[in-house]
């Protein structure tokens, strides 16, 4: 028996465009999930468990608590996902922590309390922990509300402080931490491993010590920050901030970048070198010249003819063209 079945569309989620003439649905390739938090090919991996584990998937799949993990899953794999209350709350918890350890910070450089901080101060917090002396010059160009400002405020500051924030926050999640959020000496011990440094008890003290200042035995976020939050720029993103810290610790250079202030020394003798270049050879070859004017001005009208002036120049010689410079 014959029959004429229309084409039945095949609608997913508004992912499909209609396309010939027949009036059917081409289905378009389904976005892959992943997680908003990290490039992982989630659908990848669960495809591979299937495979591998079959009969564990299974089960998994018919109990309560997987059905559960599964609703949750799909929750932060959704590409629409929007935190909840409670996601917003640590959000905010978090920021609150920011800014007081950053006032806290900021108490601590002002050696006179009077609310300002001036380029002296941030040259002594640069002596505690190790660090060039040009750091507190870079930092006060940076965080200084005008050009002629002498000293930066809270506001300043803290300006600085958010602009760099989710930089530093993703260079501490990049260390390695514990569950607890601190990097404790088997975390620095690992982290010196990673990058092929010396991962001695001693490395990894010193760098505990450093950058807790009170030796607590570990170091927080708020600490680090800190740390971090006194590097240029430039500095900062140039190099692991494991290595960083283990240079600062240690006052062992791994490949030490070369200065702000060297750099500009250079930059001022090659202008002195290319301006006295410039000027010599200018000098050089119109010094003559205003030579012969000036004589020329000098016979008009009381010497020979000018024809008979320009017989005498090879007379005059060479130094007399140059007297005077």
């Amino acid at each position: 028996r014959a029959s004429i079945l229309a084409p039945t569309p095949t609608l997913l989620r508004g992912d499909e465009a209609p396309v010939g003439e027949s009036g059917g649905f081409t289905v378009m390739a389904k976005p892959k999930r992943r997680l908003f938090f990290a490039k992982i090919d989630t659908d990848d991996i669960t495809n591979k468990l299937k495979s591998t584990f079959p009969e564990t998937w299974g089960a998994l799949e018919k109990s309560e608590a997987a059905s559960a993990m599964k609703k949750k899953f799909d929750e932060l794999t959704n590409p629409s996902f929007q935190p909840d209350r409670r996601r917003l709350s640590a959000v905010e918890d978090f920021f609150r922590y920011t800014e007081e350890e950053g006032r806290r910070f900021f108490d601590d450089i002002d050696r006179d309390g009077d609310g300002r901080l001036k380029l002296d101060d941030l040259k002594i917090a640069m002596k505690k922990r190790n660090l060039p002396e040009w750091y507190a010059k870079a930092f006060m160009e940076k965080a200084k509300p005008t050009f002629f400002s002498r000293t930066i405020g809270w506001e300043d500051f803290e300006s600085v402080m958010n602009e760099r924030e989710s930089t530093m926050l993703r260079a501490f999640n990049s260390l390695g931490l514990s569950r607890s959020g601190m990097m404790k000496e088997s975390d620095v011990k690992q982290s010196l491993k990673r990058l092929g440094l010396p991962a001695t008890p001693e490395n990894a003290t010193a760098m505990l010590n450093h950058m807790g200042m009170n030796g607590e035995g570990y170091v927080s976020y708020g600490q680090f920050r800190n740390f971090l939050m006194l590097l240029p720029r430039a500095v900062a993103t140039s190099k692991d901030p494991s290595v960083l810290w283990f240079e600062a610790s240690t006052m062992v250079q791994v490949n030490p970048p070369e200065s702000a202030r060297s750099a500009t020394a250079k930059l001022a003798i090659q202008a002195a070198i290319a301006g006295a270049l410039a000027a010599g050879s200018s000098t050089a070859l119109m010094h003559p010249m205003d030579t012969l004017k000036t004589r020329i001005q000098a016979t008009v009208g009381a010497g020979p003819g000018l024809k008979a002036f320009f017989k005498q120049i090879p007379q005059i010689g060479a130094r007399n063209l140059y007297r005077g410079i």
